[in-house]
This record gives structure tokens, C-alpha cells and sequence, in this order.
């Protein structure tokens, strides 16, 4: 359960970051503004509040597993969605998808001491916690290091 969450926490903070991280490249492959490449990344700034709130009463409602799964479901769709490139709305499945990875962000934040209470034993519960915490932060790492190898804008549909 432990690098399952993880997993899940340090993919969605990669696939949030994606177009932050390089944006003079994803202007020119999506041909839009760097007002636009600004707001794909703020979209999950934009989804936490409300999303939060409505993830505590479904893990609530179904329990964490549930939630992790579901969680999984919508970041691996909004992934897949990003990659749809129809013409020059292409922006607009982008956008979709940005949403979709930004619904499991609060999940992420909120499961992690429910998970730990849950599945740890009481001297297991800091570092389980840590681990699931620090999941996010490299995955926030990695999709900085992940742009050094975007040298052309063509390389932006292999982050």
C-alpha cells in the first residue's frame, strides 16, 4: 500500500508539473501563449480547494481504498488524454487532462495519515508518512530534471 500511494502521489505531481517546467518549448509545440502554459499549471491550484473538500467525504463514503483507485483512474485518463493532438485544439484535451490530474492532488495530501493510521503499526506510522510525503516532493524534483532533456519542442510529447 505504502509504494502504491507513493507511486501515485509522485506521478501526479510529474504529470502536474509537465508544461511548467519548460514552457518556451510547450508554447511552440502547442503553439498558444506562455499566458496559457502559466494556467495549465495553475489549473491545480485552481482544482485543490474545491476538490478538496469533496475528498474528504468520499474517502469518507467509500475509504481510502476506493479513493486510491479511483485517484489512479482519473490520473492515468487525464495522462492519457493530454496526448490526444487534434489540430489546433489540441490545447483544449490538454486543459482536460491538466483537470483531471488535479483532482487526485488533495487525495494525495489528505490520504497520507489516514494510511498511516490505517495500515502502519504505531512505531511504523513517521516513516510511512514521510515516505508518502516526500513521494510528492520528488516527483516535483523529477519533473524539473525530466525538462533538462527537453532541448527541442518536439520533446515535449515524451515528458
Amino acid at each position: 500500500i505504502l509504494f502504491s500511494f507513493s507511486w501515485i502521489n509522485f506521478l501526479q505531481n510529474i504529470y502536474w508539473l509537465k508544461y511548467g517546467t519548460v514552457p518556451t518549448y510547450a508554447i511552440r509545440y502547442y503553439s498558444t501563449s506562455h499566458a496559457m502554459i502559466t494556467f495549465l499549471t495553475a489549473i491545480g491550484s485552481f482544482v485543490f480547494i474545491p476538490v478538496a473538500f469533496v475528498s474528504v467525504w468520499f474517502i469518507e463514503k467509500y475509504g481510502p481504498r476506493k479513493t486510491m483507485i479511483t485517484s489512479a483512474l482519473l490520473l492515468s485518463a487525464g495522462s492519457v488524454i493530454r496526448c490526444i493532438r487534434v489540430g489546433p485544439y489540441s490545447i483544449i484535451w490538454v486543459i482536460i487532462g491538466q483537470i483531471l490530474i488535479a483532482i487526485p492532488g488533495p487525495v494525495c495530501m489528505i490520504l497520507q495519515s489516514k494510511i498511516s493510521n490505517l495500515w502502519f503499526g504505531e512505531k511504523e506510522r513517521t516513516v510511512a508518512t514521510a515516505i508518502m510525503t516526500q513521494s510528492s516532493v520528488v516527483g516535483v524534483c523529477t519533473a524539473f530534471l525530466c525538462a533538462l532533456f527537453v532541448t527541442v519542442a518536439s520533446y515535449i510529447q515524451y515528458l
